[in-house]
């Protein structure tokens, strides 16, 4: 997907490469929460800044998941085509096929796969079977990695990270990172199984996959974006639960609180605590929105 852009002077490059990218994340979080003020808030994120100062696919990443999940309910297939690109980057993607699973969301599945098996199809055509071979072979360097005093941890905000700065040790970090992705498994697929409200279930899909890798870096809490949106606005349509405001702003300053401490080498776990408190939160609301459903049916 970014050949093309390979082909270009760095600059121009970059430049493309953040204003297409950033274009249809700020349409797809439109479609999300239409209200003049979600460009602003979008553009004033931080997490939005992080991935712009980077150059990285967090704009891009945010674009095909909240896409996929906003299509699903009327356009399946497609859905699932446009989530299966996540394979990209997959370690953001394992929870998707537990959601669709569970929420028997068949012809997303079809779609998924296709699309994750057209991509891998055409990489092999463009580039043959060399670059596969060499990302098989480097995948035990980024296990290595998780196991290295000196990996970045600052800029991770995991629960496995915040463990490893605070001098807690491999075994203790893989133990309650271990905890955490059963947890958010459990959680996705009750919530996706028993038919939440999209705005719910997008949301705590969304806040699960960057909770469950270990390795999630900083410029990858542009996609936090998406279930601040759908809470945001489920809120501003409905009513606010008591202290939601507050917990939607600490998340939208998520990024700038976490870059500020990395600078200042503070070792918190503000990451896993923010991002934790907001999936609970949304695992609570789901939770009461569906039984009050139920009830009323």
């Amino acid at each position: 997907m970014v050949l093309p852009f390979s082909l270009l002077p760095y600059l121009t490059s970059l430049t493309l490469w953040l204003a297409a990218t950033l274009a249809v994340f700020l349409i797809v979080l439109w479609r999300i929460g239409p209200h003049p003020l979600i460009f602003l808030l979008t553009l004033a994120f931080p997490g939005t800044f992080i991935n712009f100062i980077c150059g990285q696919n967090g704009f891009l990443s945010a674009a095909l998941l909240g896409g996929g999940l906003l299509l699903l309910d009327r356009f399946p297939l497609v859905a699932g085509l446009l989530l299966g690109l996540l394979c990209f980057k997959p370690h953001l993607a394992l929870l998707v096929p537990v959601a669709l699973l569970a929420g028997r969301h068949w012809k997303a599945l079809l779609g998924a796969l296709l699309s994750a098996l057209g991509l891998s199809v055409a990489s092999v055509s463009v580039f043959g079977w060399a670059v596969w071979l060499a990302f098989w072979h480097n995948l035990p360097v980024a296990l290595k990695l998780l196991g290295n005093d000196t990996a970045p941890w600052q800029k991770m905000p995991s629960v496995y990270a915040a463990v490893m700065s605070m001098g807690g040790g491999v075994l203790l970090a893989w133990i309650l990172q271990a905890t955490v992705m059963i947890g958010v498994i459990a959680a996705v697929a009750w919530v996706w199984a028993r038919g939440a409200s999209p705005a719910m279930r997008n949301s705590l899909l969304i806040l699960g996959l960057l909770l469950f890798p270990p390795h999630i870096f900083n410029y990858d809490l542009a996609i936090l974006a998406l279930p601040l949106a759908w809470l945001g606005w489920e809120g501003y349509r409905k009513s606010y639960l008591l202290g939601e405001p507050l917990l939607l702003a600490l998340g939208w300053l998520l990024p700038l609180f976490f870059l500020a401490f990395q600078q200042r080498g503070m070792r918190m776990p503000i990451g896993p605590l923010v991002l934790g408190a907001l999936f609970i939160f949304t695992l609570r609301r789901a939770i009461t929105s569906t039984n009050a459903h139920i009830s009323n049916n």
